[in-house]
């Protein structure tokens, strides 16, 4: 059943464990994650604005053991296709549809074929929440789902095509600098090939 944007967006902030929501201002979400380079782990602090109405989760987030819970509590998740997961998923309301955008910080060094499974991964939770909420309410709303990575990295090579925009090894994936982002709100990051979950 077809039901309003805005209801279908308040009802999906509800359904989420705020285990994995992120604290957010009136209208700015900070993104922080550690990532690993050639020295060691630093941490990576992304302040994202945004004008329409958004909340934002941490897949990637660690218990109190240092361990990932699981994505689906009621299957294994040991070396399972579903336990892969990118760093962040932002939910926003728009117009017609659920603005979906799946986030992964990396360093310079981008290990393309892990980033590709974990977005690709994500998109599937993300059909599975989609599908999940439908079969049990009824309620549904398209998503338009759209794949980011975030790095250090200042110029297009090996992994990236050559406007430096979109990976080689999936070109779904829109890629960034980290500086390239901060200041610019949710809408403004530029993603030409999203994803349709209906």
């Amino acid at each position: 059943m077809a039901t309003d944007v805005g209801t279908y967006f308040d009802c999906l902030e509800s359904y989420f464990a705020e285990y994995y929501k992120l604290a957010r201002g009136i209208d700015e979400i900070k993104l922080k994650e550690k990532v690993d380079t050639k020295t060691g782990q630093v941490v990576r602090t992304v302040d994202l604005k945004f004008d329409l109405p958004t909340f934002a989760l941490k897949l990637d987030k660690k218990n109190g053991k240092g361990n990932l819970e699981p994505l689906f509590h009621f299957f294994n998740d040991t070396s399972q296709p579903w336990s892969k997961r990118c760093d962040f998923v932002l939910f926003q309301r728009e117009t017609r549809c659920i603005g979906v955008y799946a986030l992964e910080f990396k360093s310079e060094n981008i290990p393309a074929d892990t980033v590709k499974a974990q977005l690709e991964r994500t998109e599937s939770w993300s059909r599975c929440v989609h599908s999940i909420i439908q079969h049990y309410t009824g309620d549904k709303v398209p998503f338009q789902f759209r794949k980011f990575l975030l790095t250090d990295k200042t110029e297009a090579d090996a992994y990236l095509q050559a406007d430096g925009k979109y990976l080689r090894v999936d070109p779904k994936i829109r890629h960034f600098n980290y500086a390239d982002v901060r200041g610019q709100t949710l809408e403004e990051l530029d993603h030409e090939r999203n994803i349709k979950i209906s």
